[in-house]
């Protein structure tokens, strides 16, 4: 009998896993949405919001997964296999965060800038200004 390649991480299945398995997605989904509404509308304000939860809440998830449910209801043989669905799941939150703030940081989100005519009344003050 060969053993199996992909132990059981969890002794039992805790439910809490699980929700948040599934607000991952939805919260993912969500800002998706939300990234296109912002584009269509040139208002990242809730960008900023979504950006700022996915920023602090993944992290305090893989904290709180490791001390609060994998080391009460974890089995030690899948230890490994733990540790890598966590690598996993912190590489996709960082390909979300970083996304996000690629994103907001556009060209497309920041204040549009002065018309040139405004900085041409300027232009001969300064000039003025220099010379004296």
């Amino acid at each position: 009998m060969t053993p199996n390649p992909h132990p059981k991480i969890y002794s039992t299945r805790p439910t809490v896993v699980l929700v948040a398995a599934w607000l991952a997605i939805v919260l993912l989904a969500v800002t998706v949405a939300v990234a296109v509404c912002a584009w269509n509308s040139k208002d990242p304000t809730f960008l900023y919001i979504l950006g700022a939860i996915w920023a602090v809440a993944p992290p305090v998830w893989f904290w709180y997964e490791y001390f609060y449910v994998y080391r009460f209801s974890g089995d030690p043989s899948g230890f490994e296999q733990f540790k890598y669905g966590q690598q996993v799941a912190i590489a996709i939150w960082a390909g979300v965060a970083l996304t996000l703030f690629g994103y907001v940081s556009s060209e497309r989100f920041k204040p549009a800038k002065e018309t040139a005519v405004q900085s041409d009344t300027t232009a001969p003050e300064s000039q003025s200004q220099k010379t004296r």
